[in-house]
């Protein structure tokens, strides 16, 4: 009964919990509308732009809120109650000439707005994805960024005529040292709850995105004039992420959309700062037609940077069947034959396919690959092929070339004596194919004499290579093993079957012969004493008729 009764309890705490959440998100929102009414004529854009970030976040803590996918709804619920103070405040001290208490309290409003939602970006950051901080000692940090903020908001009442720009920059990189708690966090997370904070993360990036440009925009063409509210604006996609984070389906491919969205911001940031160099040079600001000219150049260097990578796609395919004949050139196929290595395709097909994969890209006269066990080998494939018999290497040398990697010259006609013809062991490289100390195979490579050496290059690729095949002849070994230790099992299954099915026969005929003998002694018996009785009983009649007779 305690247990039901903390369980109601719970659930009672959870739902006034989410009232409130969505009182404070319905009063921000009304908050916000009302701010725009008060300001009427005198609304700037800086005001709607404030108010519309008040709504966005107001919106996101009704979602996270009602959905209950993230416990961190409360910071978003204070997020927006704070930015709807600081639209209201706004909004009054530029629609009233306030004075005394009414403007000092107007003014506070503004400045703490600022600061607190610094520190709220802090916390925020400190305790995603779930809500919870991940350490004790991290309140205290918490606490210390609200300490800070509201001093600093308190602080900027000194000069009531304007909003000093420099502290509150300062306050809000100081909100970014949650950033490697947030990483930590996130390293640390499930998976739903790593594309939640994606989803963040994404925002935070195309905001960056949006700035820059705004920036880099103004600078090269004295537009747009007003980068704050363009930054402003922009970090109202935070908001909209928290909202879609607790949307299953958007989880998906949130971490593609991410990647993708960092590497154009990089791009485009390359593009902003070679374009302000480019203007430092210059000397001086463009104008008139110069500003035309230099935005159409920006927008042809962006199209041709986006375009380049499907490009360079299609036109290396088209150079690759012009000069190779195939789609890859044969160091990219050497490079990706491991990615292929799949039960889909048989092992002996992949060989063949290594084997002249190798024989153009090193230029090769011979490719060859030799696998089996226990020092007897034979070819896997070759090209070009031709019939060879199998070889055999003793233990000893086995375990020598095991270990020996890639070798040539006269150590091959010291180790592996006959493998290759002594005239061309100069210009052999043979690669062993190993895994956990046993010689499962030898790929050989033979050029022509006039062609040039093998490279330390070379060597390095072939140890990979024998690498990869090596376990992919383990693999193959296990896989047949498995299947021998399978079809054993059945056997034994099938064995076990048939047994029992004898021994369930043998029971019921047993059981029928039983009942075959106890029936038919017993009616054997029933009926010999049913003659009996009926003996027993003429004799006894018989009897009593010679009595009667008798006495008579």
């Amino acid at each position: 009964m305690s247990v039901r009764s903390a369980k109601i309890k719970v659930a009672e705490q959870r739902s006034g919990g989410a009232t409130f959440g969505l009182a404070v998100c319905l009063a921000a929102a009304l908050a916000t509308g009302a701010a725009l009414v008060v300001g009427g004529r005198d609304t700037t854009a800086g005001l709607v732009v404030v108010s519309l970030l008040a709504v966005a976040w107001a919106g996101a803590g009704a979602v996270t809120t009602i959905r209950q996918h993230c416990p961190a709804a409360s910071i978003v619920n204070t997020f927006a109650a704070a930015t709807a103070a600081g639209a209201t405040s706004w909004s009054l001290d530029a629609a009233n000439d306030l004075h005394g208490s009414g403007g000092l309290l107007v003014d506070a409003g503004q400045r703490l707005a600022v600061t607190l939602t610094a520190a709220l970006m802090f916390h925020l950051l400190m305790t995603m994805p779930d809500g919870h901080l991940a350490r004790a000692s991290h309140r205290r940090f918490v606490w210390a960024g609200y300490v800070i903020g509201a001093t600093m908001g308190l602080t900027l009442l000194v000069d009531r005529d304007r909003v000093l720009v420099w502290p509150v920059v300062l306050l809000w990189a100081a909100a970014l040292l949650a950033l490697p708690t947030a990483h930590a966090n996130y390293r640390a997370a499930g998976l739903i709850d790593q594309r939640r904070m994606q989803w963040l993360g994404w925002a935070a990036v195309v905001a960056a995105e949006v700035t820059l440009v705004s920036v880099g925009l103004s600078l090269v063409a004295d537009w747009p004039h007003h980068n704050g509210e363009v930054a402003l604006a922009a970090s109202g996609l935070v908001p909209l992420a928290i909202a879609a984070s607790t949307v299953p389906r958007l989880l998906a491919r949130v971490d593609r959309l991410l990647t993708h969205t960092v590497a154009l911001t990089g791009l485009t940031a390359l593009i902003v700062v070679a374009y302000l160099l480019a203007l430092a040079a210059f000397g001086r600001r463009p104008d008139g037609s110069e500003r035309s000219l230099l935005l159409l150049s920006m927008l042809a260097a962006a199209g041709a940077a986006i375009a380049y990578q499907p490009a360079r796609a299609y036109l290396t395919e088209r150079a690759n069947r012009v000069v190779y004949g195939e789609r890859v050139s044969p160091d990219e196929a050497l490079r990706t034959w491991g990615s292929r290595l799949t039960r889909a395709i048989p092992l002996d097909e992949l060989l063949l396919q290594l084997a002249e994969t190798l024989r153009k890209s090193m230029q090769l006269r011979s490719a060859q690959i030799w696998t089996g066990a226990d020092g007897h080998y034979e070819v896997a494939a070759m090209v070009p092929h031709r019939t060879v018999k199998p070889y055999a290497i003793g233990e000893k040398e086995r375990s020598v070339v095991s270990r020996a990697g890639v070798s040539g010259g006269t150590w091959l006609d010291i180790w592996l004596p006959g493998l290759v013809e002594p005239a061309t062991t100069a210009t052999t490289r043979v690669a062993s194919i190993a895994h956990s100390g046993a010689l499962l195979g030898l790929i050989v490579c033979e050029r022509p004499a006039d062609r040039a050496v093998f490279t330390d290059d070379d060597d390095r690729v072939l140890t990979e290579l024998a690498r990869q095949v090596g376990l992919a002849l383990h693999n193959v070994q296990l896989d047949t093993a498995l299947q021998a230790s399978l079809d054993e099992l059945r056997h034994t299954n099938d064995e076990l079957s048939a047994s029992r099915t004898r021994i369930v026969a043998a029971g019921d005929a047993e059981r029928r012969k039983l009942e075959r003998n106890l029936h038919d002694g017993a009616q054997q018996h029933l009926v010999a004493l049913a003659v009996k009785l009926r003996l027993a009983n003429t004799t006894r009649h018989q009897q009593w008729g010679e009595d009667a007779v008798g006495e008579r």
